[in-house]
């Protein structure tokens, strides 16, 4: 149980940051998606997203979590890219 709980918090921390620190932005740019692309993945409108990314809206606990969840997957996808 402790272990999921790190896991959680990891993933719940991972999601605010690169929300509200411009992270998740490099990220969505490097890859080269728009914020209508990642806002529809997450689940929320694209002027929430441009909040969150701007610094001036935290995610909900669900959203960090999902936010981090897409992050992931295009950070996997783009490291991908590379090795082809």
């Amino acid at each position: 149980m402790a272990a999921q709980s790190r896991s959680f918090l990891t993933r719940l921390i991972a999601g605010r940051f690169s929300a509200l620190s411009g992270a998740g932005r490099e990220i969505r740019e490097e890859a080269g998606l728009s914020l209508a692309e990642v806002a529809h993945a997450v689940g929320v409108d694209k002027g929430t997203l441009s909040r969150w990314e701007r610094g001036l809206a935290r995610p909900r606990r669900s959203q960090a979590l999902r936010y981090e969840e897409v992050l992931r997957e295009v950070v996997k996808a783009m490291v991908g890219s590379d090795e082809r």
